[in-house]
């Protein structure tokens, strides 16, 4: 045993309390057989265990000033051992040859005891199970020189040596103003003084030898206050009320168990897949004692965090990658420090959502070759096409590879001769384009057209026209499992709004429609004329226009052009393309399906920041076509490039058609395209396909019509390899990008396989076509896919 006595009470410390009757001899050496922390039976430490839950920890936070409520956490951190109990036969220190535990255990002096500290007796007869000491007021921790912490806020009474209880060395009593002490003796290190208010969690000195000690331990002690009795902080766990010792107040853990002043891990962690975000939720597990004041969120792999306040139990992980397995796991923070991490929530994958397109207009007859490009810039895999035609439905496997296209023959899947509407389901992120190419008697011609992404109940054409000279259609394309009924509403420039008699599309059928039909359509000599289709379930609808060479003012033209409709009027529509150029006749057609009349704005810009305003009213149920290069309404001749924006007081429709006859590219191209203006811009578009061989002249065009510059970036893909580039649009303007510019497109003489463009701002883009080639002669545009 150690003596030292004559040890100094610290400057500043508080009264002393009463004596206890500590005397030498006190504690006994660490022993590697001294039972662990929790001197309870399994069935016991079980309840305890159950006691942690929130809500009740949430309960003893509430009353923490009423006397008898848990309140203390480990004055420590980590499991340690204990050598020595709380006597609840006689805590006074004297020796009464019996020592009663907290769970009701009485080991005797007659069952045997410690040859080597006499106070330490045999819990059964004979036996060397020795329960130490007799007589003891307070719990032996074995911590060697180790850091001591408040158990529970409050106000230092003793910072050195009790001088009516000298044998506990160096202590602190910590007074918790809820009529309880605690008592930390033998230290080697006191870093407080009388009077300091304390935290939970705070450190208070270091653990010793000091005083009657054997060896470094921590006798932790708990008392109430007033009278000052000590008191097992476990309270009594053995049979009711046969605790021998009166002045127990229960059990002052805040958990039933002595726990660190951080928080515990949380507890029922699991993650739910949305799309490529995960929902992750936890319960909150024991907050240290202090509340919880945030939680933080890891995903795994990628170690990608997010925290969140304390009083939220769900954080949403979004942009995870697709196909990767995560898992996550939550620790929470309090003001003492961080806890454990919590078990891993169930793993999840984002599976690749499927990318469909659709298509209602193609044909293989006589003079025209219909093909299919499918490109997926990130990831390959296994998709479907579906073909529909007015007699039957096939479905045809496919296999696509990342970064390259596929082109399929419709005229070889289907045969000749036939009208075919499709689907294309891709496994992933893509986008799929349709090319037309057409030379007949009458036509010389081509198309390209990104499909839509789903079929829908309602859809608007502004453009339209029954002259002699024009072959307007309507394709209807039923992907249902049952028929459909499908009524359309006419509105010509004239203010006439005949409705056609219903007709009906077979379950996986498409159906043409001419409009110049008087039956189902207008007839003949309707010099403008828009369409409304309503259908009872989700269809598609395209609108394939034929001219049969009109002169619109520089030459006949014998090309046609394609438009899928929108599927609502709205305030607002958006074109990047346009010039009024020598040559070309740009147009915009809108229809105001409203009851009332339409107040209109036109608002043009151009590459050189030219700004253009002028406003028109539209009659109720009727259409207007708008000369873009006429100065009335438009911004005149010889614009090289110019973009629009149409705004209405009330929701319309609004399209662009441009027909030429011009040399470009090296030849005459005397043809026509057409696009249905965009609701809003985006910040990504792709496309599939795209020339700069001889003979093809592709563009790309893009309107900026926000008031801050975009920066955008082109990835064209090609068969050696991805080329980017990155430029900058200017606020107010639209720019050309020729595909075959070596400084911003990719120089002259490929063939690409697919495009992606993305933008720091919202853009609107349309890859327009030119080709003088006599296989894919002619002109189009087309908007690009958002699908990835």
């Amino acid at each position: 045993m150690l003596f030292l006595p004559a040890l100094p009470a610290a400057a500043g410390a508080g009264p002393a309390h009463p004596s206890e009757q500590p005397t030498v001899g006190l504690g006994r050496p660490p022993v590697a057989r001294a039972r662990d922390e929790f001197p309870l039976s399994a069935v016991v430490v079980a309840n305890v265990r159950a006691r942690t839950q929130a809500a009740e920890v949430a309960a003893a936070h509430a009353t923490a000033n009423v006397t008898g409520a848990p309140f203390l956490t480990r004055p420590y951190i980590g499991w340690h051992s204990l050598n020595s109990y709380f006597d609840h036969c006689s805590p006074d220190y004297a020796v009464d040859n019996r020592l009663c535990t907290v769970d009701g255990l009485v080991a005797r002096k007659s069952n045997g005891y410690d040859p080597t500290f006499p106070k330490g007796y045999a819990a059964t007869p004979g036996g060397t199970d020795y329960v130490y000491y007799d007589g003891h007021n307070g719990f032996d921790v074995g911590l060697s020189y180790e850091t001591l912490l408040a158990a529970a806020p409050g106000t230092v009474q003793v910072a050195g040596i009790d001088s009516a209880n000298p044998c506990f060395g160096l202590n602190v009593t910590v007074d918790h103003g809820n009529g309880y002490t605690t008592r930390y003796a033998h230290m080697s290190r006191i870093d407080v003084s009388g009077g300091q208010v304390v935290a939970r969690g705070q450190q208070i000195g270091l653990s010793g030898t000091t005083g009657c000690s054997t060896g470094p331990h921590l006798h932790f002690g708990l008392y109430s206050t007033n009278p000052w009795n000590a008191i097992d902080p476990w309270g009594w766990l053995g049979p009711p009320g046969a605790d021998p010792y009166p002045y127990d107040t229960g059990d002052m853990w805040l958990t039933g168990n002595p726990q660190d002043p951080f928080p515990q891990a949380p507890l029922s962690t699991a993650a739910v897949l949305g799309g490529n975000s995960a929902s992750v939720t936890w319960s909150p597990g024991f907050d240290g004692g202090e509340p919880i004041s945030s939680y933080t969120v890891r995903a795994t792999p990628g170690g990608a965090t997010m925290q969140v306040p304390a009083t939220d139990s769900r954080a949403v992980f979004q942009g995870l990658t697709l196909g990767t397995t995560y898992t996550f796991s939550v620790t929470a923070t309090n003001s003492e420090g961080v806890s454990p991490a919590s078990a891993p929530t169930n793993p999840v994958t984002p599976i690749v959502p499927p990318t469909t397109y659709y298509f209602a207009e193609g044909f293989t007859g006589p003079g025209y070759v219909e093909r299919l490009r499918l490109f997926m810039p990130l990831a390959g895999g296994f998709g479907t096409i579906d073909y529909y035609t007015a007699t039957g439905h096939l479905v045809v496997p496919i296999q696509l590879i990342a970064g390259h296209d596929l082109v399929v023959s419709v005229n070889d899947a289907v045969g000749p001769g036939v009208e075919v509407a499709i689907k294309v389901t891709l496994p992933g992120p893509g986008v799929v384009e349709r090319e037309m190419d057409y030379q007949t008697g009458n036509w010389h011609g081509t198309e390209r057209q990104v499909g839509v992404p789903a079929p829908q109940p309602k859809w608007y054409f502004s453009e339209g026209s029954t002259l002699d000279r024009f072959d307007e259609f309507l394709t209807l394309l039923n992907p249902q499992t049952s028929d459909v009924s499908v009524t359309i509403s006419y509105a010509t420039d004239a203010g006439q709004h005949p409705i056609s008699p219903p007709v009906v599309v077979g379950a996986g059928r498409r159906l043409t429609i001419p409009v110049f039909d008087p039956t189902l359509g207008v007839g003949r000599g309707v010099g403008g004329v828009s369409m409304e289709v309503v259908a009872s379930a989700p269809i598609v609808a395209e609108r394939p226009f034929y001219v049969n060479g009109f002169d619109f003012g520089s030459g006949a033209v014998r090309d046609g052009h394609d438009a899928f409709g929108v599927n609502a009027a709205d305030t607002s529509w958006y074109f990047a393309e346009g010039t009024t150029l020598p040559g070309f006749n740009e147009y915009l057609t809108l229809q105001n399906p409203n009851l009332a009349t339409a107040l209109v704005a036109l608002h043009y810009i151009d590459a050189a920041g030219q700004v253009t305003d002028h406003q028109v009213k539209i009659a109720p149920q009727s259409r207007f076509t708008v000369f873009v290069f006429d100065a009335g309404l438009g911004v005149g001749r010889g614009i090289a490039g110019v973009s629009a924006q149409v705004t209405s007081s009330i929701p319309i429709v609004a399209e662009r058609p441009m027909y030429m006859s011009a040399i470009i590219g090296g030849g005459l191209v005397a043809g026509a395209d057409v696009a249905p203006g965009v609701q809003a811009g985006a910040t990504m578009f792709s496309f599939a396909g795209g020339s700069s061989l001889p003979g093809d002249s592709d563009y790309l065009t893009i309107a900026n019509p926000a008031a801050q510059p975009v920066t955008v970036t082109l990835n064209y893909f090609s068969a050696s390899g991805t080329i980017t580039r990155t430029l900058q649009v200017p606020a107010s303007t639209r720019h050309t990008v020729p595909i075959a510019h070596p400084a911003e497109g990719v120089g002259p003489g490929l063939t690409l396989e697919g495009l992606v463009i993305t933008a720091s701002a919202p853009v609107v883009v349309e890859k327009i076509t030119y080709s003088v080639s006599s296989d894919r002669y002619g002109a189009s545009a087309t908007f690009g896919g958002s699908g990835h």
